[in-house]
């Protein structure tokens, strides 16, 4: 009889699971500007999810789906911020100092894993003022998978001498 109630107390317990969001979706980033930016995330299936963004108080809605994901496509204004914007379901999640913006996608070059300090120009002069909290970097951690993700380690930063 014990086995049975951990095993249902397990179930019931691991049937549950909050409105969340991949590391890309996280405060400090930015979204391409006067577009539509698709945002997902992981919900109960059939959990209502409502985004709120703040640049022009819009609620979008969805549901979560049997597979317990969820997506939504919002509409971006001209550049600016800072803005904020509201995930909520059974719990209610806040990305803050979100700028709108030009988004560029860098990849696959080796050497864009060295720094200024290896051979730039002037570089000794130059890093020490390389502080700029509207430019924004997400590093994303190295993998490999055999299929396309949902999600990666990774954090929003803003552009410093140490990045």
């Amino acid at each position: 009889m014990k086995h049975i109630l951990l095993l249902l107390s397990f179930a019931c317990s691991s049937a549950y699971a909050n409105v969340s969001l991949p590391a890309i979706f996280s405060d400090n980033m930015v979204l391409q500007r006067e577009t539509k930016v698709r945002i997902w995330g992981v919900a109960n299936p059939g959990e209502k999810i409502r985004l709120t963004t703040s640049w022009d108080k819009r609620n979008y809605e969805t549901t979560g789906t049997e597979n317990a994901a969820w997506e939504i496509i919002i509409e971006t204004p001209a550049a600016g911020g800072p803005y904020s914007i509201t995930a909520a379901g059974e719990n209610k999640i806040v990305l803050d100092n979100i700028l709108i913006g030009e988004v560029w996608l860098c990849s696959g070059q080796s050497n864009m894993e060295m720094s200024a300090k290896l051979g730039a120009a002037d570089a000794a002069a130059e890093l020490p003022k390389a502080k700029n909290n509207a430019i924004r970097f997400f590093k994303m951690q190295r993998s490999t998978a055999a299929s396309p993700q949902n999600n990666c380690i990774g954090a929003w930063k803003y552009a410093t001498p140490l990045l």
